[in-house]
């Protein structure tokens, strides 16, 4: 692998390929556990719809994915489970230290949109938000998450409406955003 060359184990000769439409936007890994995740969108019924797979790194075999259209599509037994619809693009994914994914990016162009799963079954995390879904809290994207697992925080980055810099801090736990109310001091704050 160090020169290079295609490992023809992973996929098909070295390629994973999956609908037409489809165009990955991130990938993030679990080496350790051996699973890579990506995501970004696929074009459903005439608009760009989120999409998220959760694959093997050794074979790239499908272990889940997201999708607005699970009933209808090819792999629809191999855990494809319903995605959100309408929602444009996945820009951003994290995974933390304990077992959570999550994702960032758009809806409809027009909204910051982020969500916390569980990374072993991509089932959404209600206690986040209350529906595992933070929507419409600014006008932009969400283009990047980091996570700091070992202080309970999420940086997000990414723009507003202006196209000017956003830069969030939020509790993992809940999705709160970091207030002085919500976590002692405000983010941004200079003191």
């Amino acid at each position: 692998m160090s020169d290079g060359s295609v490992i023809n184990g992973f996929g098909t000769n070295g390629v994973i390929t999956t609908q037409s439409g489809e165009i990955t936007g991130v990938i993030g890994a679990d080496l350790d556990h051996g699973y890579i995740y990506y995501g970004g969108f696929q074009n459903y019924s005439s608009a760009n719809a989120f999409r998220l797979e959760k694959r093997t790194a050794d074979g790239g075999n499908l272990v889940w994915a997201t999708s607005p259209n699970s009933g209808n599509w090819a792999n629809a037994s191999q855990n494809v489970v319903s995605g959100p619809s309408n929602t444009y693009v996945d820009f951003a994914l994290a995974l933390d230290d304990n077992g959570f994914l999550y994702t960032g990016g758009e809806t409809d162009g027009t909204s910051w949109y982020l969500e916390k799963r569980y990374a072993s079954s991509s089932a959404l995390v209600t206690a986040f938000d209350t529906d595992g879904i933070i929507n419409g809290v600014s006008s932009g994207s969400a283009e990047s998450i980091i996570i700091d697992s070992t202080n309970g925080y999420m940086y997000i980055g990414g723009y507003n409406g202006s196209n000017d810099f956003r830069v969030e801090k939020r509790r993992t736990r809940d999705g709160a955003l970091c207030t002085a109310v919500n976590c002692g001091t405000q983010f941004g704050t200079i003191s």
